[in-house]
């Protein structure tokens, strides 16, 4: 169930600058509006169940792993390359994975505090955090593991980023302990 609906929009009939036009409004809480609220609760499990489906299964993953430990150029700008090993990249990564965020996407400041980033009590030292997450981020888009919601704030899990996440998050949680098991 959507708690709060106006986040997501609806195309209706509406009053913008004293005119009266069709266009994109925020929903609101109403009967009228149960087949937009199917539509967007019915995209939301179809984003969750597929992410869900690719953590049973990351073989397929595997082989693109190397591609996220090389650093990439995109758009004349280096992306430096993602560590499964590290702490600070698998926090991000595991933040980043949450199915909460199937439903409406994620905003950075929503993975600042998931990581715990946001102690900051000057308006200095939130600059500071909100500019490492959006290095952060861009890491996760360079590689294109992310992709942003237009007309947003908003980023989401694009299908490729969902497999080798997923991937990482297996190879770190579960895959890595059973290869060292069996090494030695």
């Amino acid at each position: 169930m959507i708690n709060d609906p106006g986040e997501f929009k609806i195309r209706r009939s509406g009053i913008r600058h004293g005119e009266k036009v069709i266009d994109w409004f925020p929903m609101a809480k109403r009967v009228a509006n149960m087949e937009r609220y199917a539509e967007v609760s019915l995209s939301a499990n179809e984003r969750y169940m597929q992410v869900l489906s690719t953590i049973d299964d990351p073989t397929a993953a595997y082989c693109f792993l190397n591609e996220l430990g090389e650093r990439r150029v995109v758009a004349e700008k280096p992306v430096r390359a993602l560590n499964p090993l590290s702490v600070i990249d698998m926090a991000l990564l595991q933040a980043v994975f949450r199915g909460e965020h199937a439903i409406r996407g994620f905003k950075s400041c929503e993975i600042a505090a998931r990581m715990g980033l946001f102690k900051a009590k000057t308006p200095i030292e939130k600059r500071r955090v909100s500019a490492r997450m959006n290095r952060l981020l861009g890491v996760l888009r360079g590689h294109g593991l992310i992709a942003k919601i237009p007309r947003t704030r908003r980023y989401r899990l694009s299908d490729r980023g969902a497999k080798l996440i997923g991937a990482m998050v297996y190879l770190r949680e579960k895959g890595l302990y059973e290869a060292l098991d069996v090494a030695a």
